[in-house]
């Protein structure tokens, strides 16, 4: 059975399924063609890079969460990206109010045409994705609701490229946000699982990545029994 899909990403739709993780309640988001076939890290990574449809999906989709959220999605592993369905944790949060000050020195550089700016963090073991200034961007549900649309897929548009050339290149990196440090939104790059919250795990290999799957995909592992090979499409399936 062929696990994810190769169709248009463009006709893809979000699912969300509520689940308990530890003892943590979570939303945990995928991407489906119209067969309820999952894509991939590798099909997102390409449709954000350059499908402008599908990056308005994709900002809606964190948009509508009912809660402000740290974005946990699956890490970028050579051994999986393509033929591994990509999903996202989120985890309820709260956050401070939004304060761009830490991040001047590189806000100040871009030029008027720019909208995000990439740089190394301080300890250069990842790489920041921040947008312009021009509003209460403190995290990323606040940049998804209140972010012009310009903004929104520039930013994406980068994310995008920066996922898809790590993929191309056969690297492993953790795309995520965490926020409670500095309070502007920032997509980060993590060569390791630095901020990961649900899992005991702190690198990126074939174990740990196994481990997302075993714990969080399982929700998706049962098969739709009218359809042989698809996969249900439950909207509140809370796993206990």
């Amino acid at each position: 059975m062929k696990l994810c899909s190769d169709s248009n990403i463009n006709h893809a739709t979000a699912h969300r399924v509520r689940l308990k993780i530890h003892q943590q309640d979570t939303i945990v988001v995928r991407f489906v063609d119209s067969h309820q076939r999952p894509f991939s890290w590798s099909a997102i990574a390409r449709g954000l890079s350059s499908q402008a449809d599908f990056r308005q999906l994709w900002n809606q989709t964190w948009a509508d969460i009912p809660f402000d959220f740290l974005w946990q999605p699956i890490p970028i592993h050579s051994s999986f990206t393509t033929t591994h369905p990509f999903f996202a944790v989120l985890i309820p949060s709260n956050f401070s109010p939004a304060n761009s000050q830490a991040y001047q020195e590189y806000l100040q550089k871009l030029k008027p045409h720019e909208q995000v700016t990439t740089f190394s963090n301080l300890s250069g073991d990842a790489l920041l994705v921040i947008p312009k200034d021009t509003g209460s961007y403190g995290h990323i549900a606040a940049f998804c609701r209140l972010a012009s649309i310009d903004l929104q897929q520039a930013l994406w548009k980068r994310v995008g490229e920066i996922a898809h050339k790590t993929i191309e290149q056969g690297g492993s990196i953790w795309c995520n946000t965490h926020g409670h440090g500095v309070p502007w939104m920032h997509i980060r790059f993590d060569l390791s699982l630095k901020y990961l919250t649900l899992l005991s795990a702190k690198s990126i290999n074939n174990q740990t990545q196994a481990l997302w799957y075993k714990t969080i995909y399982p929700v998706y592992n049962e098969p739709n029994t009218s359809t042989p090979g698809l996969y249900r499409s439950q909207t509140d399936y809370l796993l206990k």
